[in-house]
């Protein structure tokens, strides 16, 4: 009988040097604590969700190798300072895709975007993001595409798109509503979340990590 082992995982937070000579140092390292949780398999910064003035960061852990029926899918935020955990989301697909989202209702606290692109509570496939308050950790915005679209396969901050004053979303999706099989696209969100500033297309599987 064969036994399957899977790795812990662990997410290294590096400082560059000056001189560009030798490698970056080590400053915060955080490790997945359970077999197969696949913890870092998205990672972001995101600003200052805690109010101490230092960016802090939040960590996907998906368990898509080793579905467990204790731990559920998640995406955790951590102080950049100190690495203790300031918030755990989970729901189910949660850490496939992470970002910083910016502050979004202009609180003083910076938000943060997860999604889970194979969400079908609105049709098959059709993708799922959600911005969450980085202070309150309450829902601000939840959008989503047609089925199939796979809305969220990745996430980045984008700071100012727009010009408006406000932080904007870029969100890539595995497909797009053209001819072409899986084409992919790629839309950039500003808040309220309901109109698309930009769409360009992307080869298929491109576009995995922003």
């Amino acid at each position: 009988m064969k036994t399957l082992i899977w790795p812990v995982a662990i997410c290294v937070l590096l400082s560059g040097t000056l001189s560009g000579q030798f490698p970056p140092d080590v400053i915060l390292e955080l490790v997945g604590g359970n077999t197969g949780d696949e913890f870092g398999y998205s990672v972001a910064a995101v600003g200052d969700v805690n109010g101490d003035g230092i960016p802090d960061l939040i960590v996907g852990v998906p368990y898509f190798m080793y579905p467990s029926a204790t731990f559920n899918p998640s995406a955790r935020v951590y102080s950049g300072p100190t690495g203790s955990t300031i918030r755990i989301y989970e729901l189910p697909g949660f850490g496939f895709a992470v970002a910083g989202a910016g502050d979004v209702n202009e609180d003083g606290y910076d938000e943060v975007a997860i999604s889970f692109p194979y969400d079908s509570s609105h049709g098959v496939n059709a993708g799922l993001v959600q911005v969450f308050d980085g202070h309150s950790s309450e829902i601000l915005f939840e959008f989503y595409r047609e089925p199939r679209d796979v809305l969220g396969y990745s996430l980045a901050g984008v700071g100012d798109f727009d010009g408006d004053g406000g932080p904007d979303l870029l969100v890539g999706s595995r497909s797009a509503p053209t001819d072409i099989h899986g084409a992919g696209i790629v839309r950039v969100y500003s808040f309220p979340p309901s109109r698309t500033l930009r769409r360009g297309q992307r080869g298929g599987g491109r576009g995995r990590a922003l």
